[in-house]
């Protein structure tokens, strides 16, 4: 029925439109669409009982006929607008509501000897309903009792025996058993080495038997960086037909290169007497390699170049005129060989090609000369040497 109403108001509207210009009820109709729906609503909520009822709604949602022609179509949507700035930020709201109480887990003291704690602890049993944990005591340790342990089956050297607290089986530290023999060693005596005292070879001592009295020290020379030399030596210069004997003080001094190869320095200081030039002084040096054979006891070899200066004192013999100045440049070969503790011989030769100026009685009696000449020098020093910044 109440469509029936509805639709009778909304035909009334539709007739009485007849005959008005297209635009007019094209009008109508797109402004009337929204109002006839509100129209069809209200009616049917208020019951309307007639047409007139009808119109009579239609009007208050619509309004009159010439106010719904005088609307016009409806225009398209325009384009949605810029975004506009952010507002400020609201005020804070206020504090909600306190939360429930949190729940604690439950700690109980676990017992010693329980399944969980064998030593005792702590049970944790957390509050949702998980499962307990547990912090469990250490055991004691083991302690042991220490005694000595004879020798025999357990330890055939004898040690000692750990027996522990617990009741376990005890444990053995074991002394280590004796080593086979070594060879025997040899006698410092024993110089060929045999193992047998030699009386006329190494009875050293001469008491008429071979002990350890017998027994050389190591040389004090022996493993050295460098080797000083001092002394005493003599010899005989042969500068003319009339050899010159000589005396002086001598020194010495040797660094190694390796074990068996070194460098060393020599010299000699002192004076001399011929019938050739009377009494006269000597000076010489010498540098050069020097090759050690015998390690420990020290015994060495040096070659080097060698210069002497000499000249003479006062002649006796008459008509020499003349300094009697010479000089001799050659090479000098030297032996160093311990002799005991620090004392070493060295015995030395020099040749060579210098200048002499003397006189000659045999050659040229009451005559002075002065010419180059070979010359040759044998000597012997004798050392005492000490051993500096030893290797060991």
């Amino acid at each position: 029925m109440y469509q029936k109403l509805i639709l009778a108001a909304v035909t009334a509207v539709a007739f009485s439109m007849v005959g008005r210009p297209a635009m007019a009820q094209d009008a109508h109709r797109h402004g009337t669409q929204d109002c006839v729906l509100k129209t069809e609503y209200d009616a049917t909520k208020s019951q309307l009982d007639d047409a007139n009822d009808a119109l009579a709604i239609f009007k208050k949602n619509c309004g009159t006929l010439e106010e719904v022609q005088a609307r016009g179509v409806a225009g398209k949507p325009g384009a949605p607008g810029p975004r506009g700035a952010q507002g400020p930020a609201g005020s804070q709201g206020p504090a909600g509501p306190k939360g429930a109480d949190g729940k604690s887990p439950t700690v109980t003291k676990v017992d010693v000897g329980s399944a969980e704690c064998p030593a005792g602890g702590v049970e944790i049993v957390p509050p949702n309903g998980t499962a307990a944990l547990y912090l469990c005591n250490g055991k004691d340790g083991t302690g042991y009792a220490a005694a000595a342990e004879p020798a025999g089956t357990a330890c055939p050297a004898g040690g000692v025996k750990l027996t522990p607290s617990d009741g376990n089986a005890p444990s053995y530290v074991c002394n280590g058993q004796k080593g086979d023999k070594g060879d025997p060693g040899q006698s410092c005596w024993d110089l060929d080495g045999n193992g047998t005292g030699d009386v006329g070879r190494e009875d050293m001592n001469a008491d008429g038997k071979v002990d350890v009295m017998d027994c050389i020290p190591d040389s004090p020379l022996a493993d050295n960086y460098l080797t000083l030399y001092g002394g005493l030596g003599s010899g005989v210069a042969f500068r003319g037909s009339i050899p010159a004997y000589m005396f002086n003080a001598a020194i010495g001094i040797t660094g190694d290169l390796s074990d068996h190869v070194g460098i060393g320095f020599f010299g000699d200081a002192g004076g001399f007497n011929s019938a050739t030039n009377g009494w006269g002084w000597d000076l010489k040096g010498s540098i050069g390699p020097i090759f050690t054979f015998d390690k420990e006891e020290r015994n060495r070899l040096f070659v080097g170049l060698s210069a002497t200066q000499y000249g003479r004192g006062k002649s006796e013999s008459p008509g020499l005129t003349g300094n009697g100045l010479g000089y001799m440049v050659g090479v000098q070969t030297r032996y160093l060989g311990r002799i005991v503790g620090p004392l070493v011989a060295a015995p030395y030769l020099e040749l060579g090609w210098g200048h002499a100026s003397g006189y000659d009685p045999v050659a040229r009696p009451l005559e002075p000369f002065d010419r180059a000449t070979v010359q040759g020098v044998l000597g012997f020093d004798l050392f005492v040497a000490a051993g500096v910044f030893n290797k060991k």
